[in-house]
């Protein structure tokens, strides 16, 4: 934290919050596989998106247990405390479309088996 001159308060940095350059490293210490993407070091919504189709490429192949592993991850990264709300943002405008992913029996699975925390912002009144 750095206080600002003329006591107008405090500016967060990352490391006093979880913030976007963090979560991309995040993403790419979990997915190495996404290390070749470039999509993730362009943005936060680009590395989400990186994940959505690490999600639905699994999904369509069949590997539900990688689609929940990205799941998983989106809700660790959750219960981090002071997540920035860019973070959250990225996961409702860029991550998965439910009606996409229950559109095949594995998506299905891997939705009933979702976190509530990341179904809740992908989808608020789809709660089951």
């Amino acid at each position: 934290m750095k206080q600002l001159p003329d006591d107008a308060g405090q500016l967060l940095e990352d490391g006093d919050y979880l913030g976007v350059r963090t979560f991309e490293q995040m993403v790419l210490d979990r997915f190495p596989e996404l290390r070749g993407d470039p999509d993730v070091a362009i943005g936060v919504h680009l590395c989400m998106a990186a994940l959505a189709r690490l999600t639905m490429e699994a999904v369509c192949a069949g590997k539900s247990k990688r689609a929940t592993d990205v799941f998983d991850f989106l809700d660790q990264v959750l219960q981090q405390p002071n997540v920035h709300h860019d973070i959250r943002d990225a996961i409702k405008q860029s991550y998965v479309v439910p009606s996409e992913l229950m559109s095949t029996v594995t998506g299905q699975r891997v939705w009933a088996a979702a976190p509530v925390s990341v179904r809740r912002l992908l989808d608020p009144e789809h709660e089951q």
